[in-house]
């Protein structure tokens, strides 16, 4: 059996989230590992009125991280660095924390301009990365919330595979350096 893989799980979710919607809903992407509160969930649901996507942050303060291995600590921080250089988004400092909030107008938004089979191209912990960055195109109403995660709260260890998750992320750099330019030309001739 060939497991699903990360991207093609939140596109399906997400596909199936507003075809059975009636109108502007809310999706929350939380992680299974239950690392979050019911604060943030509060707090999602009261800043997403005023935005479009809210995303939970261990870099925004008080945000941070408890009880995780020094390198998964350096490994993040560097990529989140590398990411803001590269596709910076405005107050945005977490690219890639699972721990967010979607109105479901710009997630729709998204798929009609890529399809249902180009909306995550992605199958690894990258695609959370490539759906931000690309329902960046569709809102500059991006918002983040501090979030203290606690590895050790919710008692999982992770396991990275470093070297694959690295390629994937020049993969994706590269992918959607070339989408941002498709864009970028389509929006001047409409110009």
């Amino acid at each position: 059996k060939m497991p699903l893989g990360m991207g093609n799980v939140i596109s399906n979710g997400f596909y199936e989230a507003f075809s059975s919607s009636g109108g502007d809903d809310i999706i929350i992407t939380l992680e299974g590992c239950k690392s979050y509160s019911r604060q943030l969930l509060k707090d999602f649901l009261q800043e997403i009125k005023d935005q479009d996507i809210v995303l939970a942050s261990r870099y925004k303060s008080p945000g941070s991280y408890v009880n995780f291995p020094l390198f998964r600590k350096v490994f993040s921080k560097a990529l989140n660095f590398l990411l803001r250089i590269k596709f910076p988004l405005p107050g945005v400092s977490d690219y890639t924390i699972f721990l967010r909030a979607y109105r479901m107008s710009v997630v729709k938004e998204a798929f009609k301009y890529f399809g249902c089979f180009g909306f995550i191209q992605s199958r690894g912990f990258v695609s959370n990365v490539e759906l931000l960055i690309k329902l960046s195109l569709f809102t500059k109403r991006i918002k983040e919330v501090p979030f203290v995660y606690d590895l050790k709260k919710n008692g999982l260890r992770y396991r990275i595979k470093t070297l694959q998750t690295a390629n994937e992320y020049f993969v994706l750099a590269s992918y959607l350096k070339r989408i941002f330019k498709k864009v970028s030309r389509l929006n001047k001739e409409e110009n």
